[in-house]
Protein backbone atom coordinates (compact mmCIF):
# COMPACT_ATOMS: atom_id res chain seq x y z
CA UNK A 1 0.00 0.00 0.00
CA UNK A 2 3.11 2.07 -0.26
CA UNK A 3 2.02 5.73 -1.92
CA UNK A 4 -2.13 4.76 -2.05
CA UNK A 5 -4.08 6.94 0.64
CA UNK A 6 -5.94 4.29 3.04
CA UNK A 7 -8.49 6.52 3.69
CA UNK A 8 -9.55 7.13 0.16
CA UNK A 9 -13.45 8.18 -0.54
CA UNK A 10 -16.29 6.34 -1.15
CA UNK A 11 -16.34 8.20 -4.27
CA UNK A 12 -12.53 7.37 -5.15
CA UNK A 13 -13.52 3.74 -4.37
CA UNK A 14 -16.20 4.07 -7.07
CA UNK A 15 -14.32 5.70 -9.61
CA UNK A 16 -12.17 2.81 -9.54
CA UNK A 17 -14.42 0.32 -9.95
CA UNK A 18 -15.83 2.30 -12.93
CA UNK A 19 -12.78 2.39 -14.84
CA UNK A 20 -12.11 -1.09 -14.06
CA UNK A 21 -15.60 -1.56 -15.20
CA UNK A 22 -15.35 0.14 -18.22
CA UNK A 23 -12.26 -1.59 -19.34
CA UNK A 24 -14.49 -5.01 -19.22
CA UNK A 25 -12.98 -6.39 -15.66
CA UNK A 26 -15.31 -8.75 -13.65
CA UNK A 27 -16.23 -8.05 -10.43
CA UNK A 28 -14.40 -10.52 -8.22
CA UNK A 29 -10.94 -9.05 -10.53
CA UNK A 30 -12.41 -5.71 -9.15
CA UNK A 31 -12.31 -6.55 -5.97
CA UNK A 32 -9.34 -8.33 -5.67
CA UNK A 33 -7.46 -5.76 -7.05
CA UNK A 34 -9.06 -2.96 -5.29
CA UNK A 35 -7.81 -5.55 -1.64
CA UNK A 36 -4.25 -5.14 -2.80
CA UNK A 37 -4.03 -1.51 -3.05
CA UNK A 38 -6.36 -0.36 -0.23
CA UNK A 39 -6.45 -3.02 2.16
CA UNK A 40 -8.68 -3.26 5.25
CA UNK A 41 -9.92 0.18 4.18
CA UNK A 42 -11.44 -1.75 0.68
CA UNK A 43 -15.29 -1.97 0.30
CA UNK A 44 -16.61 -5.23 0.30
CA UNK A 45 -17.77 -7.53 -2.32
CA UNK A 46 -20.96 -7.01 -2.66
CA UNK A 47 -20.46 -3.26 -2.86
CA UNK A 48 -18.18 -3.44 -5.89
CA UNK A 49 -21.02 -6.13 -7.29
CA UNK A 50 -23.69 -3.40 -7.29
CA UNK A 51 -21.72 -0.39 -8.74
CA UNK A 52 -19.94 -2.82 -11.26
CA UNK A 53 -23.52 -3.55 -11.96
CA UNK A 54 -24.97 0.09 -12.24
CA UNK A 55 -21.80 1.43 -14.36
CA UNK A 56 -22.31 -1.44 -16.74
CA UNK A 57 -25.63 -0.61 -17.36
CA UNK A 58 -24.84 2.96 -17.92
CA UNK A 59 -24.44 5.01 -14.48
CA UNK A 60 -22.14 7.76 -14.90
CA UNK A 61 -22.31 9.40 -11.63
CA UNK A 62 -20.06 7.89 -8.52
CA UNK A 63 -21.92 10.23 -6.38
CA UNK A 64 -24.51 9.42 -4.44
CA UNK A 65 -28.29 10.84 -5.79
CA UNK A 66 -30.44 12.71 -3.93
CA UNK A 67 -33.27 10.75 -2.44
CA UNK A 68 -36.86 11.12 -3.46
CA UNK A 69 -38.13 12.07 0.45
CA UNK A 70 -35.02 13.49 1.53
CA UNK A 71 -35.31 16.87 2.15
CA UNK A 72 -33.52 19.89 -0.11
CA UNK A 73 -31.69 21.86 3.16
CA UNK A 74 -30.00 24.00 0.70
CA UNK A 75 -30.94 28.01 1.57
CA UNK A 76 -28.29 30.14 2.03
CA UNK A 77 -28.30 33.13 4.63
CA UNK A 78 -27.85 35.70 1.89
CA UNK A 79 -31.00 34.62 0.12
CA UNK A 80 -33.19 34.20 3.38
CA UNK A 81 -31.68 38.38 4.18
CA UNK A 82 -32.62 39.30 0.67
CA UNK A 83 -36.54 37.80 1.30
CA UNK A 84 -36.81 39.49 4.57
CA UNK A 85 -35.89 42.77 3.49
CA UNK A 86 -38.72 43.33 1.14
CA UNK A 87 -41.40 41.65 3.60
CA UNK A 88 -39.94 44.36 5.61
CA UNK A 89 -40.08 47.32 3.43
CA UNK A 90 -43.50 46.47 2.10
CA UNK A 91 -45.66 44.24 4.00
CA UNK A 92 -48.42 44.12 1.05
CA UNK A 93 -45.93 42.27 -1.15
CA UNK A 94 -46.55 38.74 -1.85
CA UNK A 95 -45.13 35.71 -2.51
CA UNK A 96 -44.63 36.22 -6.56
CA UNK A 97 -44.17 40.03 -6.17
CA UNK A 98 -41.30 38.92 -3.84
CA UNK A 99 -39.94 35.94 -6.71
CA UNK A 100 -40.15 38.65 -9.05
CA UNK A 101 -38.29 40.94 -7.16
CA UNK A 102 -35.41 38.46 -6.31
CA UNK A 103 -35.66 36.46 -9.27
CA UNK A 104 -36.13 33.21 -7.58
CA UNK A 105 -39.17 30.76 -7.95
CA UNK A 106 -42.48 31.27 -5.72
CA UNK A 107 -41.80 27.79 -3.90
CA UNK A 108 -38.28 28.88 -3.03
CA UNK A 109 -40.01 32.21 -1.67
CA UNK A 110 -42.62 30.85 -0.01
CA UNK A 111 -40.57 28.06 1.98
CA UNK A 112 -38.49 30.58 3.15
CA UNK A 113 -41.47 32.99 4.22
CA UNK A 114 -43.64 30.14 5.85
CA UNK A 115 -39.99 27.78 7.55
CA UNK A 116 -37.53 29.83 7.81
CA UNK A 117 -38.96 33.58 8.50
CA UNK A 118 -41.77 32.88 11.11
Amino acid sequence: MSGVDATASKIDHRTVIKSLTLEGCNQVDIHRRMVAVYGDTCVSKPIVKRWARMFTEGRQETMDLPQPNQEQKVVADKLITNTDMPIKANQHLNIRGIANELHISNGNVHNIVSNILK
